[in-house]
């Protein structure tokens, strides 16, 4: 699977706030989902050079973390 289809797949998948894309010389670009629509994603996405790209990162919601960490650990410790 390229790596835009891996970064859709994610986006589709999580409530991913931020997206980082880190390209191999360093340099990066960050979109804010907060700065606009689906329209302004996808022109985002295609602006990317894929195959100069280093790494992804993705600024997951908090609330979505603190929903799959109920605290268990804490209780464990007793």
């Amino acid at each position: 699977m390229s790596l835009l289809k891996q970064v859709k797949s994610v986006l589709k998948t999580k409530d991913v706030s931020e997206l980082i894309i880190e390209f191999e010389d360093g340099s990066t670009k960050e979109y804010s989902m907060e700065a606009g629509g689906k329209s302004k994603l996808k022109d985002f996405l295609r602006s990317i050079d894929w195959e100069e790209v280093a790494e992804v990162q993705f600024v997951v919601d908090e609330e979505e973390e603190d929903e799959d960490d109920d605290d268990d650990d804490d209780e464990d410790e007793d």
